[in-house]
């Protein structure tokens, strides 16, 4: 996510007002305008999460720690939604700093790649050699044998 489209959203609400933000067609296409068309996932997210509420749950649970609410609008977002995760986090990231509860940006960071980790320090084991079990010849064998030894005897 861009740091940049965060930039132009909290420029609009500085322009014309948070209240901006209740007229969904207005604030999309202020935040297409001022983006010049760039960033769209950005402003798709933004226009989103002010359309799902994130706007008055910010502003009604200010008693709240902003984190605690953010980490609930977050998983909303993402489970009601089906946003991505770290993008439902960068839109009420960003909405938390438009509405001055904190003032600097979140770093984005990015989604997680799973990798399989090798073992950390594994200890070598002494695996035992591997012996065939002692078993007397077959008949089949012992009957094979007394046939070749008499043959070329």
């Amino acid at each position: 996510m861009n740091n940049q489209a965060r930039q132009h959203l909290l420029q609009v609400i500085n322009d014309y007002g948070i209240d901006v933000a209740k007229d969904l067609r207005r604030l999309e296409s202020l935040l297409k305008d001022y983006t010049r068309g760039q960033y769209k996932r950005e402003v798709f997210l933004c226009v989103q999460a002010a359309r799902e509420g994130v706007i008055e749950a910010l502003q009604n649970n200010k008693h709240l720690p902003y984190n605690v609410v953010a980490a609930r609008l977050t998983k909303q977002l993402h489970e009601d939604y089906g946003l991505d995760l770290h993008a439902a986090k960068w839109a009420v990231g960003s909405w938390i700093v438009v509405l001055g509860l904190t003032n600097k940006f979140p770093p984005p960071k990015p989604p997680a790649i799973k990798t399989l980790a090798a073992p950390v320090n594994p200890s070598p084991v002494q695996v035992p050699p591997i012996t065939p079990p002692a078993t007397p010849p077959h008949k089949k064998t012992i009957i094979i044998q007394k046939l070749f030894a008499n043959r070329y005897s």
